[in-house]
């Protein structure tokens, strides 16, 4: 299983001087938004040296104030214990603040600290919860992780068709573990049907020594005619305006 805890410092826009100073005029007066892109520009020394300790007292004020990308990236440094003391019991409190105003990226996060048990209490119910808020809104890594747990009924329900459904919207956004999987599964029939074009046409697409392994492994399996088929959905999908993954 993935388990990606993702940092998400943005970098903001750059500017003139004078928008510098408007930034830091607009967090003096408690802008909590300003506050934000001070902390970032502290983070990325952009406009100024690199300064975590002055980061963190931006972030901290823009967070207490509800700004949800503060207090997820505020969850970041302590969970990292970056400029500050790592805490992970801070870590997932202010990442379940940020989910709970709907950011994926923190949805994401808490679902892997509940199924860890990593900064609260171990909980396969609880993380299930957070990792399809996360998948609903169209998070790859959560979309992958729901075809686990529901694969493995983790959880939830244990339902193969369910997973094959996550692994292929992950795979559509390019994960390329769910590429290999759906490639297989179309093969094996396992929560969908066999498909072999289909499936050999994933790991076509796949890019790692995984999807290279399963492509020779399958390849015995297909008559020439299926491997022309085949290739031309790969052609079709990289000759259109669409992303790749998604033509498929």
């Amino acid at each position: 299983m993935k388990h990606l805890l993702v940092g998400f410092f943005l970098l903001s826009a750059g500017c003139s001087q004078s928008g510098s100073n408007n930034i830091l005029a607009s967090a003096n007066a408690g802008d909590a938004h300003a506050q934000y892109q001070m902390a970032v520009r502290n983070v990325n020394g952009e406009g100024m040296p690199k300064n975590l300790a002055e980061a963190l007292g931006w972030y901290r004020q823009s967070a207490n104030q509800g700004y949800p990308l503060a207090q997820f990236n505020l969850g970041h440094l302590y969970q990292s214990g970056t400029g500050v003391e790592q805490d992970k019991l801070q870590a997932y409190d202010w990442y379940l603040k940020a989910a709970e105003q709907g950011l994926r990226e923190a949805q994401f996060n808490v679902g892997l600290m509940y199924k860890l048990g990593d900064g609260t209490e171990e909980s396969e119910e609880q993380a299930f919860k957070w990792t399809i808020d996360a998948a609903n809104q169209g998070h790859a890594d959560a979309q992958f992780n729901l075809g686990v747990w529901y694969g493995r009924g983790l959880g939830t329900e244990k339902d193969e068709v369910e997973a094959f459904k996550w692994y292929l919207k992950a795979a559509q956004q390019g994960n390329e573990n769910a590429k290999v999987i759906v490639g297989g599964r179309y093969f094996s029939g396992h929560g969908t049907s066999i498909d072999k074009i289909r499936g050999y046409a994933w790991l076509q697409l796949g890019s790692t020594v995984t999807a290279e392994k399963y492509r020779a492994h399958h390849h015995k399996e297909m008559s020439d005619v299926e491997l022309e088929k085949s290739q031309a959905l790969v052609d079709s999908c990289r000759d259109s305006d669409a992303d790749e993954p998604r033509c498929l």
